[in-house]
């Protein structure tokens, strides 16, 4: 336990003052690096973690003078975790951000990799486009987030500036996050 804070919830062995990493519980002695959901013992991105990607993406567009941006994070199953709409941002943007966080996480592969598969196979593209009832929007923009093993835990969806830039935004959060990203 790193953390010298008289602040430390004894629940979750987490400092809630200085925000320290938390012991896992499923490996007791061990300082959980990936915010082990101990429960199931199995990485994921909570609801904190999902504000400082954002944080993290927003920042980045601020600072590399990008458009106004729309982040969207979902856990490993696809479901919203976290969204913010920067102002000036078209209120069309959270479709668009789910959409490519979405089929990055349901396809387990980038928008950069989907958008080219959708070059070189279109009634692929289409077809899952049709399965996932029209919720997956393959460009550059949407990023796995891996967990140390390599194990798909969420994926970030941005949208608001280029494609390209999207993408770095989206990876300058993961990366503010401490977490691992695909592009």
């Amino acid at each position: 336990w790193s953390c010298t804070c008289p602040a430390v919830n004894q629940f979750s062995k987490r400092c809630v003052a200085c925000v320290q990493w938390r012991l896992c519980l499923a490996s007791p002695g061990a300082v959980d690096k990936l915010w082990i959901n101990c429960l199931w013992g199995q990485a994921m991105i909570t609801l904190e973690i999902a504000r400082a990607i954002i944080g993290g993406a927003l920042a980045h567009g601020s600072t590399a003078g990008l458009k106004p941006l729309s982040v969207a994070v979902l856990d490993a199953g696809g479901h919203l975790l976290a969204f913010e709409r920067e102002d000036g941002a078209s209120p069309g943007r959270f479709e668009i951000a789910r959409g490519k966080a979405y089929g990055t996480v349901m396809l387990g592969m980038p928008g950069s990799a989907q958008m080219a598969r959708a070059e070189q196979q279109a009634y692929f593209m289409a077809a899952v486009n049709g399965a996932f009832e029209g919720r997956v929007v393959p460009v550059p923009g949407g990023v796995l987030v891996t967990g140390e093993d390599g194990a798909v835990i969420g994926a970030v969806g941005v949208t608001g500036d280029t494609s390209d830039n999207d993408a770095a935004a989206a990876m300058a959060g993961i990366d503010a996050a401490g977490l691992t990203g695909l592009a």
